[in-house]
């Protein structure tokens, strides 16, 4: 009798591994769509090479499967870092390496030497006595196939799937299982530049913080040396540090740039330190010769700050705060768009706040006629966009200056 027709001929048979082969085909397929999805919104290497083992062992019905780093020192040994299924010890009983002096390494190890994948179709029927395929018979595993992970021509690891089928892993499902080796590694790569994007990045933060403090210190120090000399002077510069950032932001201007203005408003001054302090209190009026020494602070702060961490602009706004837009300010003698916008706020800052307050030698004036005077003197003087930001401040918005207590350096 025909063994075909009781069901047992070849055209059954094949029939048997064509339906097996396309179970297997099927469920490769999807291990690598799923794996390609795991990819997106994972932002740790760590959780995307769980997720791809997990579906791997999951959708692909692989028994063991494991990823292992190569270490390039001393033995070249290889690190497991996640394995998901049944591996039950494998990985501790055995000798991980990729030292091409090593012989019957893994399929791991050399799958990482070569950058080639290694296929072992048959363990049971291996020759010789070979620990590693010793150990993975004795798990039920009777083939195996390691993937090299290669980008921008690096070996990043190797992806080692185990099957219990002896007849695991032919051509077609190798390759979609390259295709998986492969998305994985773009994965783990995209990862590695994120994360040192945003380390270089943290380090630029932290030194970006480092400079702030010590700008920070540098400017506290200077104004508490010149409060020391003269409580009018410093008090006056907390004063108008405060006016100045918040006309600015009044403005629209950028952090940084409100921030250099505050910090340019807290040692406006600082130049005074070179004034005489009998000159600087003196209830009397002054000679030409007293008056040229006041009018060089700009010029003396504007060296001392050129000496500090600060940033480059506040020099050069301590230097400009006296000029006035028709050219008729010191020490240059600048005008209007020569001077820089954080000079031209901080001058308007200046002279509202210096004629609000009390001095040794006159009176407060008040904030009625600080105002007048900047709106008077709108673009004679005073550049007209910032004048009217200032006049909005205290006109429209019930803006009060602040009393004399420590208001010095932005956050």
């Amino acid at each position: 009798m025909d063994n075909r027709i009781l069901g047992f001929g070849p055209a059954t048979v094949d029939s048997k591994r064509n339906k097996s082969k396309l179970k297997r085909l099927t469920r490769a397929f999807d291990t690598l769509k799923e794996g390609n999805s795991a990819l997106v919104g994972t932002y740790t290497e760590t959780t995307l090479l769980n997720k791809m083992c997990r579906v791997i062992v999951e959708l692909g019905k692989y028994p063991f499967v494991w990823v292992g780093y190569p270490e390039d020192t001393g033995y070249r040994r290889i690190r497991p870092v996640v394995q998901a299924g049944e591996g039950r010890g494998y990985l501790q009983s055995i000798e991980l390496t990729w030292s091409p002096l090593k012989s019957n390494k893994d399929p791991a190890g050399t799958a990482i030497q070569t950058g080639n994948l290694c296929l072992e179709k048959n363990l049971a029927k291996k020759n010789g006595f070979i620990p590693w395929k010793m150990e993975a018979v004795k798990r039920g595993f009777n083939s195996c196939l390691a993937l090299p992970m290669i980008r921008s021509n690096q070996t990043l690891g190797a992806l080692n799937i185990f099957s219990a089928d002896p007849g695991a892993f032919d051509n077609e499902e190798v390759i979609l299982l390259s295709a998986l080796a492969d998305s994985l590694a773009y994965g783990i790569q995209a990862i590695r530049t994120r994360e040192k994007k945003k380390h270089v990045e943290d380090e630029l933060r932290q030194s970006q913080e480092r400079i702030q403090r010590t700008i920070e210190v540098t400017v506290r120090a200077l104004a508490t040396t010149i409060e020391m000399r003269d409580p009018y002077t410093a008090g006056h510069q907390r004063r108008v540090a405060k006016l100045a950032s918040d006309i600015a932001e009044e403005m629209g201007l950028t952090k940084d740039r409100v921030d250099n203005v505050k910090i340019a408003g807290v040692i406006h001054d600082i130049g005074k330190i070179y004034v005489p302090v009998e000159i600087l209190t003196r209830p009397g009026k002054l000679s030409d010769y007293e008056i040229s020494i006041i009018k060089a602070h700009p010029k003396y702060g504007h060296d001392i700050m050129a000496e500090t961490e600060v940033p480059q602009p506040i020099a050069e706004i301590v230097l400009q705060h006296h000029e006035r837009i028709n050219g008729s300010g010191y020490p240059d003698g600048k005008k209007g768009q020569d001077i820089l916008l954080e000079s031209r706020i901080l001058s308007v800052a200046d002279v509202v706040e210096a004629m609000s307050s009390h001095r040794p030698y006159r009176a407060a004036l008040g904030i009625d006629a600080a105002l007048d005077e900047i709106e008077k003197y709108s673009g004679i003087f005073y550049d007209p966009v910032v004048a009217e930001a200032c006049l909005k401040l205290f006109k429209k918005k019930d803006y009060e200056l602040e009393q004399d207590h420590e208001a010095c350096c932005p956050n």
